[in-house]
């Protein structure tokens, strides 16, 4: 692979766009990261890339302080721009903390729209060292929201092989410069070896894979969402559901149904402000797939199964 700026040469390299999908904590390093792959990546690859960097989209829109009713919108403008450069054919560098596959996921599922590959790099940079880094950036941020993300933070591939990482970096322990080359390295060479992009994970798709995955994805984010509804009621402050949809479609089912709602209240009393015991319950439920129905249900099928798992301790 020629360095030091010279161009490479290879026609299936350069007619390639691709999706970069970066993750890790705060203030691990990956806007540094993000920005000089942008540098090197165009002169030695002779394409256009571009990143696109979800904290500014969120501070250009809705200014520097973090709000989760506003993260369905930040993440659709993210989407849509990304979308527009792929389709300007433009590769893409996601510049974001993505830390639930499910997350990564919706960039899985645009790149495989475009039918691109897709490079998934995790900054695994200790919290210890994120939250050192944290209080010498531009605008810090609040240090009890980065342990939360920690504690939250879903593992590339610890679920799904789709979800494996490309790449795994420590940020406190690399040289950038050598780092930079050697992601770039392994990029090109995978390109010039798969001529057809992504061909195995198209391959573990197709059928009954896929529609397993498809379930399992479900129930992901409709358990993480539940979670989320949870902490709202706790904090009694129903004006955070916004405007996301299955939030209030959660909170109007539960409301419209005696059982229901005197189910979720045996679920307070056995979890109270526990919420650490309750995502992980959480956790451990995505990962016992063998746990996740089979047949399709509807939000309030899930609700009814999911409080009935968890006040019996799956």
């Amino acid at each position: 692979m020629a360095e030091n700026g010279s161009k490479i040469g290879s026609k299936v390299v350069s007619e390639t766009r691709i999706l970069i999908i970066l993750c890790g904590l705060p203030s691990s390093g990956k806007s540094t990261l993000a920005r000089r792959i942008e540098e090197k990546f165009a002169n030695m690859f002779n394409r256009e890339i571009t990143s696109v960097d979800i904290d500014k989209i969120r501070i250009d829109n809705f200014g520097d302080k973090f709000l989760p009713e506003n993260e369905n919108r930040v993440r659709s403008i993210a989407k849509k721009d990304v979308d527009n450069y792929l389709i300007d054919e433009v590769s893409v560098i996601v510049d974001d903390i993505n830390y639930y596959s499910s997350m990564r996921h919706e960039w899985v599922s645009l790149a495989n729209k475009h039918r691109i590959p897709y490079f998934i790099i995790y900054i695994n940079t200790p919290l210890e060292t994120c939250l050192k880094w944290n209080k010498i950036r531009g605008s810090p941020i609040d240090e009890m929201l980065i342990r939360h993300i920690d504690l939250k933070f879903d593992i590339p591939g610890s679920k799904y092989k789709w979800d494996e990482p490309f790449l795994t970096y420590n940020l406190e322990e690399a040289n950038l410069n050598t780092l930079i080359m050697e992601i770039l390295r392994e990029i090109y060479s995978y390109l010039q070896s798969n001529n057809t992009p992504q061909k195995d994970l198209k391959k573990s798709l197709q059928g009954k894979d896929a529609a397993e995955q498809s379930q399992i994805h479900k129930f992901d984010v409709f358990t993480r969402q539940f979670v989320t509804y949870y902490q709202i009621t706790l904090e009694n402050e129903l004006q955070k559901l916004g405007d996301n949809p299955l939030l209030n479609e959660i909170h109007s089912i539960i409301s419209n149904s005696d059982i229901l709602s005197s189910n979720f209240r045996e679920l307070r009393n056995k979890y109270k402000d526990d919420l650490q015991s309750l995502n992980q319950k959480r956790r451990e439920f995505i990962h016992s797939q063998n746990k996740i129905p089979k047949k399709d249900m509807n939000t309030a099928l899930m609700i009814k199964w999911f409080v009935k798992n968890l006040i019996s301790g799956l």
